[in-house]
Formats: C-alpha cells, structure tokens, sequence
C-alpha cells in the first residue's frame, strides 16, 4: 500500500488528472493524509486539491484533515520568521553576516506560500571566527544552548520552543579534497524574503550554490534510499524556477572539486524520478561517473550514512576553528545542556539526568 499512496502524492503534486484515490477506502484515506504530513507536503496537497478542482472528490474529513495541516503549518512558520526576524537583527548589531540555509531561505522565497514549506528550525552558517560573538549574541535575546557538535544548537522564543542551528562550516568533503566554505561565502546575495524587512547582514546562497548545498546534504546527512519528499520538491521546484541562471558547468566542476559528484547525481535523479525535474542533457551523464568519496576511516564507511556524516561533519568543523574553540566544541559535545540531557534521554526519574552522561561518553 506504500506505494500506491506514494504514487498517489506524487501525481497529486504533478497535477496529473488521473487519480488513483477514487478507489480509496476509509484506511487508505487516512494513511494518505499521514503520508503527506510526514513528507512535509500536506501544504501543498491542501493547495493543489482547491486549485485543481479535484479536492471535491475527496471525503470532508480529509479535506479538513489536509486544511488543519496546511494552517499549522502556516502559523508555525509565521512564529518561526518571526524569530528569525529577531534573530538576523541580533546577529546585525553584533557586526555576525550571516547565511541563511535550507528551509527558512526558501519558504519565503522560492515558494508562493510559506505554509507549503514546513520547517523544524531555523538553519544559519556563520563564518568560524565569528561563531562565538554570534552565540553571545542570541543569548543576549534568551536563547540557550542547547548542545554543540558540528553546529550549536539552541532554543528561545516563546517559551523557547524555536529551535536555532548554528552552523560555521558548510559540508564535509571527500577526504583531502577541498573544503567548500569559502566558496559558498562567495556565492551569496542579499537576503530579502518577502516576509521580513531587509537586513543587511543576511545572505542566502546563489541558485548554483544552493542546489549544490541542497542535493549534497540531501545525499550527505540523509541518504538517497527514501528521500522525503518535500527535499526533493526543493530541488525541484528551485530547477524549475532558477534554470536559466543557474551555471550548470560550474556545478559539475565543484563536484570534482568537493567530491560530491555522486551526491549530487543521486539527489537529481531522486527529484527527477519523483517530478520529472527538467536536468539539461549531459549533466546526468557528467556525474553518473563519480563514485562515493571516503569521509576518512574504513570504519566509518561500514556505518549508517547518518552516523558516518554526523562523524566526518564533525571533524571537518573542528578542523575549521582555532584551538580554543575546538575545546569549547569538545566541552560542549561532553557536555550539553540540562535541558537537551532530559529530552535527549529522557530519564526516569527526571532528577537522574546527569547519569545520562556516562551513557553519552561511551556511545560518542
């Protein structure tokens, strides 16, 4: 049944008229409606079903199932920019530019509506020397850290339920490849949202960096076996809308560079496979060559790619900052906060959590 709902998501957000839920029964229905929530595209079904006339052919309840994800949505992510308001102005005064990534620079900009992107948190890369002014700043507005590893993570906002990612390093690249930083923090334009006034300090990543970045950590972070959906309707939609301008030679020649031909030639094919994403001839081919590149130690090779990412991701970010910041990392990672110990490992009793630092030495 998994792949008949999959198959009827997809023709959904293709617009495709023939569709496969007019024999649903009620249990199907249902999985369907918890399949698109899970794939982040709920939004977008909720908007495709009215403007393609055919959300009539669905039952009332989920149509209203389909409209509540929508509104959740919607407001969520009004919170969130609404803290990411507060947060680039912060970074602002305290002279930290910024690059914002992934979902919060592309709701806002590369979707008619930001209730058809749903997000978790809010991602930003700051440059190495700036990450420690950068934290001293967002907590100069309440926001604790939570943990850090290859990002900082923190929470603030109302009752600090936004959840920030600092990052100050890009991706991980093949073993004694170079590091794509410092050309990321050259491919970037001002960051103007149509949901936030213009700060200055704020950028978002060209169309050719950004798809590089998004297919990478598509392929890097996740795998490519079972790829949610929204990741790739991003990749997508970004192709679709940002073709003409984006330098396609240049994408293929940074793979070479990074070692992410295979990432990006993976990623690709999973949009293409999924919404038909119009790839120019040759590139497929220019990339199908490349091969997995090694993260370091056959050891992490034999691990899940989550882990094996975490691990290079890890190194890669130490690596980026001085001596002092690495023992802070290293403090942090030993370390975390109270309040990502309980969450993290839920202790019971609650008043057990430092216990819990044992089991986090052994199994780092």
């Amino acid at each position: 049944m998994d792949d008949k709902l999959h198959h009827a998501l997809i023709q959904a957000l293709n617009d495709q008229n023939d569709l496969p839920w007019r024999s649903f029964n009620a249990s199907e229905w249902g999985a369907f409606v918890k399949l698109a929530q899970s794939e982040g595209v709920s939004g977008l079904i909720h908007t495709a079903s009215r403007t393609g006339g055919w959300g009539a052919e669905m039952p009332e309840g989920v149509r209203n199932d389909l409209a509540k994800a929508y509104y959740r949505t919607a407001a969520s992510n009004q919170i969130l920019f609404h803290e990411l308001d507060r947060i680039l102005l912060a970074l602002g005064e305290a002279n930290v530019p910024v690059i914002v990534l992934k979902g919060a620079a592309l709701a806002p900009t590369l979707y008619n509506d930001i209730a058809h992107r749903p997000m978790n948190d809010i991602d930003l890369l700051v440059q190495p020397d700036d990450l420690f002014r950068g934290v001293r700043a967002l907590r100069n507005i309440s926001y604790q850290q939570q943990k850090i590893t290859y990002h900082v993570v923190m929470a603030g906002g109302a009752d600090h339920h936004t959840n920030l990612e600092l990052h100050w390093c890009s991706l991980p690249t093949k073993s004694g490849a170079t590091s794509a930083d410092a050309w990321f923090w050259e491919q970037t334009r001002p960051f103007k949202p149509r949901e936030l006034p213009y700060h200055p300090h704020a950028y978002s990543l060209s169309p050719t960096a950004n798809l590089l970045y998004l297919a990478a950590h598509l392929s890097l972070a996740h795998g490519t076996d079972t790829p949610r959906m929204i990741w790739c309707y991003d990749i997508d939609l970004l192709v679709r809308e940002k073709g003409p301008v984006i330098d396609w030679d240049l994408l293929v020649e940074r793979t070479a560079v990074y070692g992410w031909g295979w990432a990006l030639y993976a990623s690709l094919a999973a949009a293409q496979e999924r919404f038909a994403t119009p790839i120019p001839a040759g590139v497929p081919e220019a990339l199908s060559n490349r091969q997995p590149g090694d993260f370091s130690s056959q050891e992490d090779q034999e691990m899940d790619v989550q882990t094996q990412f975490a691990r290079a991701y890890t190194r890669h970010a130490l690596r980026s900052l001085g001596w002092w910041g690495r023992l802070r990392v290293v403090l942090g990672m030993l370390f975390p906060s109270k309040n990502y110990m309980k969450q993290k490992y839920q202790p019971q009793p609650g008043w057990l959590w430092p216990i819990n630092y044992l089991y986090r030495w052994v199994h780092l």
